[in-house]
């Protein structure tokens, strides 16, 4: 699968397309958004994103919006829950090779209705459809820690980082983002939105670097 890749996203740092990732989401909360650009301004450049997300399908979470970017910035996957499947995979897989993106953020958001859902008894998920009872089988490997007796909202807002957080740690053992990570070519990263106050919150991470 060839593609086409301009110099920015090869001369960006991974530090620095995280930098800019978190200033943008800072004119955004700010209100001072100041990319503009035109369909054809840079449509026709090939794709050159500095950055991969993997965001929730949710409808409340426009990812390049989010971030003041546009056209052409972001390399985004979004599936409800933020989860990664093979196909999931194989796209960030493509961004981080073919388009040699130096960062992906794995994020997730408040009150996430896929997290939500996860946390419902068991016996309720069986009226779901075969489909979404499987997508929430993918969350539960987040909730294994969770404390059942404390108040849903809490649970869902620690199952949301969880959930990101486990995303970011599974990237980072796959074999050919671990070399990109280990050569510090890469940077994976996990983040959290929030709905009421339109910031995103980079989640505490041991170590950037691992591998």
């Amino acid at each position: 699968m060839a593609a086409a890749c301009t110099s920015r996203a090869r001369n960006m740092a991974p530090d620095q397309a995280l930098q800019e990732l978190m200033q943008g989401n800072g004119r955004f909360v700010g209100a001072a958004p100041v990319r503009v650009d035109s369909p054809a301004a840079r449509a026709i450049e090939g794709q050159a994103p500095f950055a991969a997300i993997l965001g929730c399908s949710d409808a409340r979470v426009p990812v390049e919006l989010i971030f003041n970017q546009g056209f052409n910035d972001l390399f985004v996957v979004r599936v409800a829950g933020n989860i990664i499947g093979p196909n999931e995979l194989a796209s960030l897989q493509y961004a981080a090779l073919h388009l040699r993106v130096p960062l992906i953020m794995v994020l997730g958001h408040t009150f996430c209705g896929a997290i939500t859902a996860a946390l419902v008894p068991k016996e309720e998920r069986t009226k779901e459809p075969a489909a979404i009872q499987r997508l929430l089988q993918q969350i539960d490997p987040a909730l294994a820690q969770m404390d059942a007796s404390a108040p849903l909202a809490e649970r869902v807002a620690s199952a949301v980082a969880a959930n990101a957080q486990r995303i970011v740690v599974q990237l980072k053992t796959e074999s050919a983002l671990r070399r990109l990570v280990r050569d510090k070519r890469l940077l994976i990263a996990g983040a959290v939105y929030d709905l009421h106050s339109g910031r995103v919150a980079l989640l505490p991470e041991q170590d950037q670097w691992c591998h």
